[in-house]
């Protein structure tokens, strides 16, 4: 599948990022609040998972270098919080490290169709893997799009 098939609808490099207003394992956020900063907003298919556990603890050792460069992390799946927080428990519990930014828990799939995030041609009830970088001025810098598996 080429670029311009899997994006057609969805943003683009460019264009500034939809809105969105959620529940997270932060509390209620928004994309406002991360006006201001450069965010690497990513999702991922599933919670427990071993691809998506490694990939979690990467962002997550990843974050205070970040956050140095004034840049904000922020993931999302269709999971609900109660995984998202057992999963972070799960986590930390094995590796003692913390996961100190936001998942969004999407349930029903809203955010992650607004970015192209979820395809019918590819999964109806899953986030394809997908990384975002925001700029400041919340417009889409670079897009990132990788299958749930390979095979």
């Amino acid at each position: 599948m080429d670029y311009e098939v899997l994006m057609n609808g969805h943003v683009k490099i460019g264009e500034s990022a939809p809105s969105f207003e959620c529940s997270s394992t932060k509390g209620k956020i928004s994309l406002e609040n991360y006006k201001g900063k450069w965010l690497i907003f990513f999702s991922y298919p599933e919670d427990f998972t071993p691809v998506c556990t490694s990939e979690m603890i990467a962002f997550a050792m990843a974050y205070p270098y970040c956050q140095k460069i004034n840049t904000e992390i922020l993931g999302l799946s269709v999971d609900s919080l109660a995984a998202h927080f057992a999963w972070i428990e799960m986590i930390y519990q094995k590796t003692a490290i913390p996961i100190l930014f936001p998942l969004i828990a999407d349930a029903n799939g809203e955010i992650a169709r607004k970015y192209g995030m979820m395809t019918n041609s590819v999964s109806s009830s899953k986030a394809i893997r997908n990384v975002y970088i925001l700029n400041p001025r919340q417009q889409i810098k670079a897009i990132f799009s990788y299958p749930m598996e390979v095979r």
